[in-house]
């Protein structure tokens, strides 16, 4: 497009349109490419991260990716990370997680499951009634130390 053509703008009145990344989730992705410090990441939150994970994967930036997967592996809940991890294709997260999940005593909750989706919260219910079955089966042998 020339300089000057019609539907062209420039300057002040440039706009770039991003479909599904919000304002925020871009100014929290441009904080990381432009910080005020090199020593402390703007972005801080669980929130934060979140955004900065949500507009990294729908602009196709790998390394931001990376980056707020570290930030938010110690941070996120294991159904934060099942339901995350199936959303932008973060595998390192849904083993672990599920584990996580069957180890827990406590059923999960409504909105648990949601997130989780009925596959998920078959997978884990199967899981932990055959864990549960071993273990009774461990307890009740006859066998003595």
């Amino acid at each position: 497009m020339k300089y000057g053509a019609p539907g062209a703008c420039y300057g002040a009145k440039a706009h770039l349109k991003l479909h599904n990344v919000e304002p925020n989730q871009f100014e929290l992705l441009l904080s990381l490419l432009y910080p005020k410090s090199f020593l402390k990441h703007e972005p801080s939150s669980l929130t934060d991260w979140f955004n900065v994970l949500h507009a990294s994967s729908k602009l196709n930036m790998r390394e931001i990716v990376a980056l707020a997967v570290s930030q938010l592996t110690p941070m996120a809940s294991a159904v934060q990370k099942i339901e995350w991890g199936n959303k932008y294709n973060v595998k390192e997260w849904l083993k672990p997680a599920y584990m996580e999940l069957v180890g827990k005593m406590e059923e999960l909750s409504v909105e648990e499951q949601e997130k989780v989706g009925s596959e998920g919260t078959s997978l884990i219910r199967e899981l932990r009634k055959g864990l549960k079955e071993k273990i009774e089966k461990f307890v009740d042998r006859d066998v003595y130390y």
